[in-house]
C-alpha cells in the first residue's frame, strides 16, 4: 500500500497541472472582499525565494510581497452589508465567508466582547517548493493557553488552518482527503501539542509535534506576545501535508485549493471558548464552501524538492 501511495505521489509530481476550483461561498476567490477592505486582488499566494524567518517577529519588508488580508468583527459586519447575514445570533454570526463564534467569558472586558479588541487578524502567506508559509498578527484581549488536554486545540489561543487539496464534496465524504494543522500561541518547544496535525479519516486521531519533531518534515513556527495579542509565523511542508492523504497533489503556479483560517479564542472559558473563521460559508460540512486560494509565480509544473524526497524515504 505504501509503495502504491509513493507511485501515485511520483505521478502527481510529474503530471502536476493547475486545476480550477469553484467555491460555492460568496467569498469565493476573495476578490470582492479584498476590494472591500481596500487591498484588491484575489487570494493569490506569491512564490518566494526569500523565506521568512520564523521568529514571531514581522520584520520590516519580510512579508511585504506576500498575500495579505485582515478580518475581524468589523469587517464581518461590512461584508454582511454586501452579502447579507446567514446567521446573526449570540455566539454565531455568519456573513458567507466569515464566521464569528466569539463568546463572552469572565476573563474579558464586557465592553470588548465581539469587537475588534476581542479578535482582529492580519494574515499573510507565501509558498515555495517545500513549504506554505503563514503569518498572523492577532489582536486578542485575553491571552489564554491553559487548555483542557493535549488534543483539545480549540481550548487555547492559536491558529487552526484546514486544507482541501483534493476537492472533497463534504466533510462527511472527505475522509482521507481533508487535513489541518494547528499552531498554538506558545513557544514551539513548550508543550507537546504546540503543533497538532489532524485528518478527517475516522479514528485517525492527532499527531503532536512534541512526540517527534523531525517526523513533521520541517513544519515549524515561531511565536511572540505583543502589547495587543500575539504573532505566529509558521510553515507547513507540502510533504507533511500530503503524507496522510489518500491521494496526492502537486503544487505548482496556478494551482487552486480550498483553505480556511480558524483563529482560536477561548478567553479564559472552559471547553470550546470561541473562534473566528475566515474562508468558511458557515456550514461546517460543506467543503466546497471554503474559500479558493491560488498559487502564484514559481514553478509552472509540479515541484520535486528535498522535502518531497524525505516523504519518499519514509515509504521505503
Amino acid at each position: 500500500m505504501r509503495r502504491l501511495a509513493l507511485a501515485v505521489l511520483g505521478l502527481a509530481l510529474v503530471a502536476g497541472m493547475a486545476e480550477a476550483r469553484k467555491s460555492t461561498s460568496a467569498l469565493g476567490d476573495g476578490s470582492g472582499y479584498q476590494a472591500m477592505i481596500g487591498i484588491g486582488g484575489r487570494h493569490e499566494v506569491p512564490f518566494t525565494t526569500s523565506p521568512p524567518k520564523l521568529d514571531g517577529v514581522l520584520s520590516p519588508g519580510e512579508w511585504d510581497k506576500g498575500f495579505h488580508t485582515f478580518f475581524g468583527p468589523s469587517t464581518l459586519a461590512q461584508w454582511a452589508e454586501k452579502v447579507g447575514y446567514k446567521a446573526n445570533q449570540p455566539g454565531y454570526v455568519v456573513a458567507d465567508g466569515l464566521v464569528s463564534q466569539l463568546g463572552e467569558h469572565p476573563g474579558e472586558d464586557a465592553s470588548e466582547v465581539n469587537t475588534d479588541a476581542d479578535i482582529f487578524v492580519h494574515a499573510y502567506k507565501y509558498w515555495d517548493e517545500e513549504y506554505m508559509y503563514y503569518a498572523v498578527d492577532v489582536t486578542d484581549n485575553v491571552y489564554d493557553v491553559t487548555g483542557d488536554n493535549d488534543g483539545a486545540f480549540w481550548t487555547r489561543d492559536g491558529i487552526f488552518i484546514e486544507f482541501d487539496f483534493l476537492g472533497a464534496p463534504s466533510t462527511a465524504d472527505g475522509a482521507g482527503t481533508i487535513d489541518a494543522m494547528c499552531f498554538a500561541a506558545i513557544p514551539i518547544e513548550e508543550q507537546r501539542y504546540s503543533v497538532i496535525y489532524w485528518n478527517q479519516i475516522p479514528d485517525f486521531g492527532q499527531i503532536f509535534y512534541g512526540d517527534n519533531p523531525a517526523a513533521m518534515l520541517g513544519s515549524s513556527y515561531g511565536f511572540s506576545l505583543t502589547d495587543e495579542g500575539y504573532i505566529i509565523e509558521a510553515r507547513s511542508s507540502w510533504a507533511y501535508m500530503s503524507r496522510y492523504l489518500e491521494n496526492k497533489f502537486a503544487p505548482a503556479s496556478g494551482w487552486e485549493y480550498g483553505d480556511s483560517y480558524h483563529i482560536l479564542d477561548p478567553d479564559g472559558g472552559e471547553g470550546f471558548g470561541g473562534q473566528f473563521q475566515y474562508g468558511r460559508d458557515g456550514d461546517a460540512g460543506n467543503v466546497p464552501g471554503w474559500a479558493t486560494w491560488i498559487l502564484k509565480g514559481g514553478p509552472s509544473t509540479a515541484v520535486e524538492s528535498t522535502t518531497w524526497g524525505a516523504v519518499k524515504a519514509s515509504y521505503r
